[in-house]
């Protein structure tokens, strides 16, 4: 798309981190989230946290699943495994506020299930110092966010996202916003359930994701709005799904050859605040 045109939305869907908000820049004195996940795999693995990080090309945006396969992976002559358990026995019963009670896998060790249980353990461990520094200055939002959002709600367009994040930072970064939590569908709800491991670009995310509205009527794809930082993943996603799609590339200009008519990108929030406007004006005439 040449030009923004926001004409007939009537449901809005966003990725998280580098879309709604950065949680990569760490705050002063503080951890983002890759210095978190370097942070947590040196709490389950020791002094083979960090190395392994690096060999695999460290932290790229990968969801947790992705990122500890690839450590497993890379450590496969490590005992990986009984090195993070030493990390379970510890601090277990302080990690299990980190994800609501249901979501994610239990933190019960069991001897067929290593993985899973690593995995959460990374999770929880990266978590805990994220949440811990959630205030009004970090994580930044994206500027003109939540005006959007405002926006959205002014017409009565619903809006949700879908993240490999978990529930507690998001609905905490919203709260100490005073913005009313927006529909959530994150990693924890994939992580333990039927459809654990499925990731960005499947396209049955956003099945799990129309679901969380409890709907009885289908929606038209052409009606849906996602945004997204990655091309890949969030695109891949979008164009899977049939949906129309919004690249925020706030420092860079891509070149649109070969992107579809349904996609487009835009540098700033209130881009799309303008166009959204435009576009119920023009459905109202």
């Amino acid at each position: 798309m040449s030009v923004l045109d926001l004409t007939g939305v009537s449901l809005v869907g966003a990725d998280f981190d580098m879309t709604v908000a950065d949680s990569f820049t760490p705050p002063p004195g503080g951890v983002g989230v890759p210095q978190a996940c370097e942070h947590a795999l040196e709490a389950l693995f020791g002094e083979h946290g960090k190395p392994l990080l690096e060999k695999i090309g460290g932290f790229v945006n990968q969801s947790p699943g992705e990122l500890m396969q690839a450590i497993f992976t890379m450590g496969m002559k490590l005992p990986l495994a009984a090195m993070a358990r030493n990390y379970f026995e510890r601090e277990a019963d302080y990690l299990r506020e980190c994800v609501p009670i249901g979501k994610g896998h239990p933190l019960v060790w069991e001897e067929n299930n290593q993985f899973n249980i690593v995995l959460e353990l990374f999770v929880r461990a990266k978590l805990r110092p994220l949440v811990a520094q959630i205030s009004k200055t970090w994580p930044v939002p994206s500027p003109g966010f939540f005006e959007f959002v405002q926006s959205l709600r002014g017409f009565g367009i619903p809006f949700g996202i879908i993240t490999a994040g978990h529930d507690v930072f998001i609905q905490n970064f919203f709260a100490v916003h005073e913005v009313e939590v927006p529909v959530l569908l994150t990693g924890d709800d994939i992580r333990g359930s039927k459809h654990d491991g499925i990731e960005k670009p499947d396209a049955k995310l956003f099945e799990l994701f129309l679901e969380k509205f409890g709907w009885m009527q289908p929606i038209a794809a052409s009606s849906i709005l996602y945004l997204g930082d990655d091309i890949n993943r969030d695109g891949g996603l979008a164009h899977n799904t049939g949906v129309r799609f919004g690249l925020y590339s706030p420092f860079t200009v891509y070149s649109e050859r070969n992107w579809s008519p349904r996609t487009f990108q835009f540098g700033h929030f209130s881009d799309l605040t303008h166009a959204l406007r435009a576009g119920q004006m023009q459905a109202a005439e």
